[in-house]
């Protein structure tokens, strides 16, 4: 357990770093609402790895059974 702690810090460490994207491209996560049929869309990231990480989070916290992720041009 500890190793994955440490192993997941550094990995913060090393994405702060970064220089920022500059790009106008854009990852968008929409999630389908099975209630109402219809996609809703969240947020834009820069990186497809935090992209990645929100939408396993409304599957996992919303119970939301399809997300997706697309590349968009702002």
């Amino acid at each position: 357990m500890k190793m994955q702690r440490d192993d997941k810090r550094m990995y913060k460490s090393q994405r702060r770093q970064k220089v920022p994207s500059v790009g106008k491209t854009r990852f968008l996560v929409s999630v389908w609402l099975d209630d109402q049929n219809q996609w809703l869309d969240d947020i834009h990231f820069r990186f497809i790895e935090d992209a990645r990480v929100h939408a396993a989070r409304w599957g996992r916290i919303y119970g939301a059974t399809v997300t997706q992720i697309t590349e968009v041009e702002i």
